[in-house]
């Protein structure tokens, strides 16, 4: 019976171990993927912010323009 027993016991803590193997990776995952979109959003941020500044600076200081 205590073979039994320990069979059971290393079954269960094979499942328990790929089941916190398969967690760390899902978190893994969201953390990168939320780092990435943000990066991405920032990124477009100061582009966006970069070319209405070049825009900006463009209007006030065109002499050309009459």
């Amino acid at each position: 019976m205590v073979t039994v027993d320990i069979g059971y016991v290393a079954i269960y803590a094979g499942l328990f171990a790929i089941f916190l193997w398969w967690l760390i990776e899902v978190v893994k995952d969201n953390s990168f993927q939320n780092g990435y979109w943000k990066g991405r959003a920032v990124g477009w941020d100061m582009h966006r912010r970069m070319i209405n500044i070049k825009r900006d600076t463009d209007e006030v200081f065109d002499y050309d323009k009459d």
